[in-house]
């Protein structure tokens, strides 16, 4: 997938403007290929120049933003102790890049993938959050009988 545009609806008259992405450096990713095969299998049943997210018309960031919350809702109503509410970008943009980090890439990689020019350190402090299971992982090589068997090791 091609990213080459960014959405804008910060505009003076109040609609929306596309133009290049925020550091004007356009990247290729790799997707899915079930993500792949279902975008173009709507981009081939839908018009040439639609968005990705809303065929035709964009869908709004007052779309989104109510959507999640109400996915948000449903799942506390179901949990004994709920999850905080998240905004899109903490849900999708900081997801993606934890999920990055937990199979092992490096700052730089999950960078490139998020189209940031900054440095791997500024990845790490602002997207790339631990996961539970590394908290996980972390406690179990903090275990007395892991310690005393890597002291012992030597």
């Amino acid at each position: 997938m091609r990213i080459n545009k960014t959405l804008s609806n910060k505009t003076i008259s109040g609609g929306v403007k596309i133009t290049n992405t925020k550091n004007r450096k356009n990247r290729n990713i790799i997707i899915p290929v079930q993500a792949r095969e279902l975008i173009l299998g709507l981009y081939a049943t839908r018009y040439p120049n639609w968005f990705v997210f809303g065929a035709v018309k964009h869908v709004s960031g007052t779309y989104v933003r109510r959507k999640l919350g109400n996915c948000i809702i449903k799942v506390n109503n179901e949990l004994e102790e709920p999850i905080p509410h998240v905004t899109h970008h903490e849900f999708g943009r900081h997801s993606h890049a934890s999920l990055l980090l937990s199979v092992g890439l490096t700052y730089d990689e999950i960078g490139s993938r998020l189209g940031d020019t900054s440095s791997g350190s500024l990845i790490e402090k602002t997207y790339a959050h631990l996961l539970p299971q590394a908290q996980t992982k972390i406690i179990d090589k903090l275990d007395p009988k892991n310690i005393d068997r890597l002291m012992n090791s030597t």
